[in-house]
């Protein structure tokens, strides 16, 4: 019985550590931005009823918005890295970014970008891709978003899209460095 103790409470320490990435609903999370703005942020729902996130600096409510049904994943498998809520600065946007990533369906990833100076309720961007959706801030701090799938159009934004391979879906990529999407409408 003593062996089993140790093991036990290793499996749970295990267990804790694999979900460190994932957001927890109900949770108060606190980012500290380069500027030196502080914002917190909350999930608060389900994957099978949708979730709402909430962002706000110390005056005001800056996110309020309904992210639909997804699951947030912290796995090596599947590109769960990309996952979980996400608060930034750009440079060429003036107002920090709030971008949530999850799974949507089988296999497809939606990120939601979110502007205040867009809207705090709905997304200024939304993009899914078929099968994978990649996101990172280059060295000169724009947000670069590579997904496939025929989703590519984004209004007032300059997307790239490759279709040379004839049996994959497109190849899509835009390097954000202005608030180009505030000119257009959302997308789904």
């Amino acid at each position: 019985m003593s062996t089993r103790i140790p093991l036990l409470s290793g499996l749970l320490c295990f267990s804790f550590a694999a979900m460190a990435d994932v957001p927890q609903p109900g949770l108060l999370y606190r980012t500290l931005l380069d500027s030196g703005m502080a914002l917190n942020w909350m999930l608060e729902g389900s994957p099978a009823l949708g979730w709402r996130l909430r962002v706000s600096d110390a005056d005001r409510l800056l996110v309020d918005a309904d992210l639909g049904a997804c699951a947030f994943c912290a796995d090596e498998e599947d590109n769960c890295a990309a996952n979980g809520v996400f608060l930034r600065e750009i440079a060429g946007i003036d107002t920090p970014l709030a971008i949530a990533v999850c799974h949507v369906g089988a296999h497809s990833q939606r990120l939601h970008l979110f502007d205040p100076a867009f809207s705090n309720e709905a997304p200024a961007m939304k993009i899914t891709g078929s099968f994978y959706l990649d996101w990172s801030i280059d060295a000169r701090r724009r947000l670069l978003i590579e997904w496939d799938g025929e989703e590519n159009d984004i209004p007032g934004c300059d997307v790239e899209t490759d279709s040379s391979l004839a049996l994959a879906p497109a190849q899509n990529r835009l390097a954000l460095d202005s608030a180009c999407y505030r000119t257009g409408s959302t997308t789904d």
